[in-house]
């Protein structure tokens, strides 16, 4: 017997076993979230945002608009539509959002941007949040904090692939970025209900 290929698989079995005990079904409700949801609840919206076409950011805007109709579902088309059309370049230093459109790649300045525009289109309160990410050797970062019924949440639209970082709770939140203002970092929620300056 072949003990090398017999540890590979068996160390295969055990990982995808593992991954499968992390998943939740989908109408569990994801609590530690700044904003509790059930991934069900966005299966329809996801959907129908990532095929979403358009030629312009008002008109990709538009056509989201047609499905999602309260703020968190307008965030979240405008989160799906950004994690299946832009991808990040290390290159592309633009932070101009029409731009960045146009290119469909961008760094985490242009992902911020863009996904800010589309938020105001979409009628949602979003803040441009610059800092730095401990993780990456304190690297220059950019994210975003929307306002979804007088409460600001954090999201990271620039690691979008990974929905971890759609409305994460601000103490996780913190753990992999450091706002530059630090009123950003949400973690007074008292501070979380105030007006953007």
């Amino acid at each position: 017997m072949d003990m090398d290929g017999y540890s590979h698989t068996m160390r295969w079995i055990e990982e995808l076993f593992a991954a499968i005990l992390q998943l939740k079904p989908p109408d569990t409700v994801l609590t530690d979230k700044s904003l509790p949801y059930k991934p069900q609840d966005f299966k329809f919206l996801d959907s129908q945002a990532s095929s979403t076409e358009g030629t312009s950011v008002e008109d990709v805007v538009s056509s989201l608009l047609r499905f999602a109709k309260t703020d968190l579902q307008k965030v979240r088309a405008v989160w799906t539509w950004m994690a299946t059309h832009i991808v990040y370049d290390y290159e592309n230093h633009t932070e101009d959002p029409q731009e960045v459109f146009k290119r469909r790649k961008a760094m985490c300045g242009g992902h911020a941007k863009l996904f800010q525009e589309m938020c105001r289109i979409a009628g949602v309160p979003c803040e441009y949040i610059l800092g730095s990410c401990p993780e990456k050797a304190k690297s220059r970062h950019a994210w975003n904090a929307v306002s979804i019924g007088s409460q600001w949440h954090l999201v990271d639209v620039t690691w979008s692939r990974r929905d971890y970082y759609f409305l994460t709770r601000p103490e996780e939140f913190c753990k992999t970025h450091t706002p530059d203002d630090s009123r950003w970092n949400l973690l007074d929620r008292k501070s979380s209900t105030a007006t953007a300056a």
